[in-house]
């Protein structure tokens, strides 16, 4: 029945501020629920309020070319609800170089 599926939601807001035409600040705060009404997708049985997983993100980006390539550098958190490790993994940080173009 559609009462015993899991049903994912989530959702992310993003901002980027041009501090120059080369330059750009960037910030992202996402929030994702696997399952809203408990359990997960992985078979773990977890609690539906305690298993979100929340990531915040910023960055700078620094662009080439006139926007047709770009270097990225981000620093992220992972926050993970106590219960969310079986599915997440464990509260982590991390750091993001990208290069990237387009032709």
């Amino acid at each position: 029945s559609n009462a015993n599926r899991n049903k994912g939601m989530g959702g992310y807001a993003l901002y980027g501020y041009s501090m120059s035409p080369v330059w750009q600040f960037v910030g992202r705060y996402d929030e994702w629920d696997p399952a809203i009404h408990g359990g997960n997708p992985s078979g773990v049985a977890v609690a539906s309020t305690k298993h979100n997983a929340r990531e915040y993100t910023v960055g700078v980006n620094y662009f080439i070319l006139k926007h047709n390539s770009k270097i990225q550098a981000n620093y992220i958190i992972d926050d993970i609800a106590h219960g969310g490790f079986n599915f997440f993994g464990i509260r982590r940080q991390s750091v993001l170089l990208n290069f990237q173009t387009a032709f």
